[in-house]
């Protein structure tokens, strides 16, 4: 018997990308606002947020080059690209640096805002 996607009980209800290598933690904060808060609009706002990475990791033709540099950022050391390949120049890993750290810094205040619309409604509700 053939399993489809869809039909499996046991099937996952997100995919996985290489960017979730690099950005996982942004990754995680998408996950959770998705599928365990159910809270579609900071999903939006953090999906948002990772297209900027999205486009600067698929133009140009440096995607693996890109990813591996972002393992690096992330302290996993992926090693050197494969030959024919070359790595970044400096001007790219500077732009991807600032990328990710303003990816971090944009996501990090949308889980800030909703953690303090939440203690506010238990402060309220302990009131």
């Amino acid at each position: 018997m053939t399993r489809r996607w869809s039909s499996s009980p046991g099937a996952p209800r997100a995919g996985c990308a290489a960017q979730a290598t690099a950005c996982r933690t942004s990754i995680f904060a998408l996950y959770n606002a998705c599928v365990i808060e159910k809270d579609f609009v900071k999903g939006r706002q953090i999906m948002s947020a990772l297209l900027s990475l999205m486009r600067l990791l698929e133009q140009g033709g440096k995607f693996v080059q890109s990813i591996k540099f972002g393992c690096e950022l992330a302290g996993l050391p992926a090693g050197p690209v494969r030959k024919p390949m070359r790595g970044l120049d400096e001007d790219q890993m500077r732009e991807l640096e600032t990328t990710v750290r303003t990816l971090k810094a944009v996501i990090a205040s949308i889980v800030g805002k909703s953690q303090k619309r939440e203690s506010k409604n238990v402060i309220a509700i302990n009131a």
